[in-house]
């Protein structure tokens, strides 16, 4: 077999198996689904700004698909982006510095 005709057999084989590879990590970013948390935020007073400002430090998360603030409950739901988790530690930094401050927080059923 001559030089040529081997390099381009490795050529080959180093394409199959990164076309492999790029397959499993496709799959398996696929299998991965978002998780939701469901986090008691203290310090909210009112309705509209301090959801507002909850929400937006929240998503200064990288992590974080998703947010809505209830003032009702004084809950925030929290959805990470796919294979993402969040822990309290970070949520409660997020929140910290709009004089906000984690109560609960827990992962919600069924994510």
């Amino acid at each position: 077999m001559s030089r040529r005709h081997q390099m381009q057999r490795a050529i080959i084989r180093v394409a199959i198996s990164a076309l492999a590879l790029t397959s499993v990590q496709t799959t398996m970013a696929a299998d991965a689904a978002p998780t939701r948390y469901v986090v008691g935020v203290t310090g909210m007073i009112c309705p509209t700004s301090c959801t507002n400002n909850v929400r937006e430090a929240i998503k200064t998360l990288p992590e974080v698909a998703d947010v809505s603030v209830d003032f009702e409950t004084k809950t925030a739901t929290i959805t990470t982006r796919a294979a993402a988790t969040l822990t309290r530690e970070q949520v409660h930094k997020a929140l910290k510095g709009s004089g906000f401050g984690v109560g609960t927080f827990e992962l919600q059923p069924g994510s």
